[in-house]
């Protein structure tokens, strides 16, 4: 977001619970996984490591689907990030302590019905933000979409 905005934007660690655990929690951002009824488990496997274990690979794909996946492509990329992507593996890998040491788990699947709902946000949102709708009217059509994505979830 920072090359969108001339003002210096930051990371902010979501605040402790009383209990003095963290909020956040870890996810796998965009996730490379192969399907329990793959009808070529060893070939995706291969893939899959493939994406985190070549150099010329890790480097092709950055941090474009999160965080570097292992110590080899952290160690690879961190050189070439500038201070943005260093804040952002350095707050992740922070954000990764504090759940270790909270013994959190990690962040659990989404559940059924979020694609859609979340979907749906992002259209009301749109569509308030370019003027296209009203807030009121934005916001009955999300609870309307929303409702309707969560009656037919599976």
């Amino acid at each position: 977001m920072q090359p969108l905005t001339p003002h210096t934007l930051d990371i902010v660690v979501v605040p402790r619970s009383k209990e003095g655990k963290t909020g956040e929690a870890l996810n796998g951002g965009v996730l490379l996984c192969v399907p329990a009824k793959s009808h070529n488990p060893d070939g995706a496997a291969k893939l899959i490591d493939f994406f985190v274990s070549d150099d010329d690979a890790i480097k092709a794909m950055g941090i474009q689907r999160g965080l570097p996946p292992s110590d080899k492509a952290l160690n690879l990329l961190l050189p070439t990030f500038d201070a943005a992507g260093k804040r952002d593996v350095t707050y992740g890998q922070y954000v990764a302590q504090q759940a270790a040491k909270d013994g959190l788990p990690n962040a659990p699947t989404a559940p059924p019905g979020y694609k859609d709902v979340k979907t749906a946000l992002d259209n009301a949102a749109k569509q308030i933000a370019f003027g296209k709708t009203t807030i009121a009217d934005g916001v009955s059509q999300f609870f309307s979409d929303a409702k309707t994505a969560l009656a037919n979830a599976k």
